[in-house]
């Protein structure tokens, strides 16, 4: 852990310039998280731009710089804005050395820990809050499109990893690791129907479902009462996001009864049926 209190000391004089202005707690709790965030992204950028002449110095034998580029993306704490290298690599291609390097996906406008902040507000609430609590304490900020655009991203990535894992199962049968195994499980399966919202759709758009359906599928080989009249479900060995159809083709898994609506659910909530970690599986 770095020492930092030679940094928080020259922080607390511009701190203390906010309490003398204001003498209020909130908007010097407001005006110290945006001196804060941006000072913290003037440092990231810097810090990026150095650690690219140092990329340089072990660049690979037979690339050679062609330019420098700036990128922008916005990260949690505001803007970046940094210089970095462009290099033309020993078969003529255009690589950035830094981006590769750090994993920073080409052409995004936002950087991963604003990716995944924005998809963790964006499942909880809506585009607009969440644009607006991302922004907070951070000049420009993004908007309620990119809050949706990154969800939507994400939502794609786990529908491939969810299709791929499909397919290990079985297609090549490749058993998954869990906590137990069973020969014999019971399955629910459920769905609710969402609306999208039609305003201010184009004339192309308004061709496209106006509601798309959500699916839930839970497995369990045992039942148990609790305190409190609830259910506890414990599931066997299942894949990850696997098809209900598919259920029984694996030797391993004997064969898999429905069981009946509200089996382990109380009134509607399948958050009831305590399922025990990293055993439910729901499909995709």
């Amino acid at each position: 852990m770095q020492d930092v209190t030679v940094l928080a000391e020259q922080l607390s004089e511009s701190y203390l310039a906010f309490l003398r202005e204001k003498e209020d707690f909130f908007e010097f709790e407001c005006d110290s998280c945006r001196l804060g965030f941006e000072v913290i992204a003037m440092a990231m950028s810097r810090a990026l731009e150095r650690f690219d002449d140092e990329l340089h110095d072990a660049k690979p034998p037979g690339w050679r710089v062609r330019e420098k580029a700036w990128r922008e993306p916005m990260s949690e704490v505001g803007q970046l804005s940094f210089r970095r290298r462009v290099y033309i690599d020993d078969v003529g291609d255009r690589r950035y050395m830094l981006d590769e390097v750090l994993d920073l996906p080409k052409g995004a406008h936002i950087t991963p820990g604003a990716f995944d902040k924005l998809t963790c507000f964006g499942v909880q609430t809506s585009y607009h809050a969440t644009a607006k609590l991302f922004n907070r304490h951070i000049e420009g900020g993004i908007t309620a499109q990119s809050a949706m655009n990154a969800l939507r991203t994400s939502a794609a990535l786990l529908k491939s990893e969810t299709e791929k894992k499909a397919k290990n199962l079985f297609d090549e049968g490749v058993i998954p690791a869990a906590e137990v195994a069973e020969r014999e499980v019971l399955m629910e399966a459920d769905g609710v129907w969402v609306p999208l919202q039609m305003r201010g759709r184009s004339a192309s758009e308004k061709k496209m479902p106006a509601s798309f359906e959500v699916k839930a599928m839970v497995a369990y080989s045992g039942k148990a009462g609790v305190a409190d009249g609830q259910r506890r479900a414990w599931c066997g060995r299942l894949p990850r996001d696997h098809r209900l159809r598919r259920a029984g083709a694996r030797p391993e898994l004997a064969r898999g009864l429905p069981a009946s609506e509200g089996t382990v659910r109380s009134g509607h909530r399948v958050r009831d049926a305590q399922i025990p970690p990293g055993t439910v599986r729901s499909d995709g």
